[in-house]
């Protein structure tokens, strides 16, 4: 009977050994893939939602223009021009009839009172214009300006304000506004593809929901959870983190707002919702590079035992 020398490593795992260090490698790639694909498809998920956002805004920015172009094609009316406010007040009756998700249209001199408001007869007594902060920046600027979230003091509804100022003789004259719903917004989210489970915002220039996907209602003029606040105080125009919703969800957020109102787009999206999208991928090329190294190490030890057989059989014979 032949004894190996002790200390002799086997034939057998040597080639074991070498086989595993050949491995190695690529179990450590694949590692290193599994946690690059994770970084990977988390910055594909903040792209998709900052290029989300950015075309929200976009959209936010061409509704309230669209209300703008209406009151400056109606303030270049005949009766207006005239200061005849009877058949001006006609005229605006007929456009608000097109226009469900306006409120009420309002004339104000530039001091702030009104002269006509579609929700009372005229020649009524009327409520000075609220929200004056953009009202003081339409007659200023001599500019169309959008405002802010705000009660009507008629019907005490919500609503915001568009204002066009009217310009003659180099001086203001008038401020045309229109009072507009919330719903004109909710329906700008509706018409988007809503990611799955999560929330999108609408916010005025304040901070303030004029529109939201989910509780609409419920958080209507009220301002978003305190650390998506947080993240949209950040001196840039749009951002990405993880913040926490009203519910209390934990979620990654996006946002964009517009330079031109000053009003913002966010979308809230759950964590564990981004994060199952993350882990099935991980899983899925995880599962490969398993079963790459589970059949890389079955077919060494196959060679391992091809390889040995022989020298066993010929170690067999010496010793007959």
């Amino acid at each position: 009977m032949v004894v190996l020398p002790r200390g002799r490593t086997p034939l057998r795992r040597r080639l074991l050994l070498l086989v595993g260090a050949a491995l190695l490698p690529l179990a450590l790639a694949s590692a290193i893939g599994l946690v690059l694909l994770a970084r990977q498809q988390h910055v594909e998920v903040e792209r998709g939602a900052l290029d989300t956002m950015r075309a929200m805004a976009a959209t936010v920015d061409l509704e309230l223009s669209r209300a703008i172009t209406a009151l400056e094609t109606l303030s270049a009316s005949g009766p207006l021009e005239r200061d005849d406010l009877h058949g001006f007040y006609e005229e605006a009756r007929r456009a608000l009839a097109l226009r469900v998700t306006w409120l009420t249209v309002t004339l104000a001199t530039p001091d702030g009172q009104q002269v006509l408001n579609l929700l009372r007869p005229l020649d009524t007594p009327l409520p000075a214009s609220t929200e004056m902060a953009s009202f003081r920046a339409a007659v200023e600027g001599r500019r169309p300006v959008t405002g802010n979230m705000t009660l009507n003091p008629i019907t005490q509804q919500p609503n915001f304000t568009v204002r066009v100022p009217i310009v003659r003789a180099n001086r203001v004259r008038y401020v045309l506004s229109v009072a507009m719903k919330p719903e004109t917004m909710l329906q700008v989210i509706e018409r988007q593809r809503v990611p799955a489970e999560g929330v999108i915002s609408i916010l005025d220039g304040r901070g303030m929901h004029v529109a939201r996907s989910s509780s609409h209602a419920e958080f209507l003029g009220q301002p978003p959870a305190p650390s998506l606040q947080r993240l949209m105080k950040a001196p840039l125009s749009e951002g990405w983190g993880r913040t926490t919703t009203l519910e209390g969800e934990p979620v990654y957020a996006a946002f964009s707002r517009s330079a031109t109102t000053g009003w913002a787009v966010a979308v809230s999206i759950p964590v564990r919702v981004v994060e199952a999208a993350v882990l099935r991928s991980s899983l899925l090329l995880g599962a490969g590079a398993l079963f790459s190294l589970a059949l890389g190490g079955g077919a060494a030890a196959l060679v391992a035992r091809n390889v040995t057989r022989p020298i066993g059989a010929l170690r067999s014979a010496a010793q007959a």
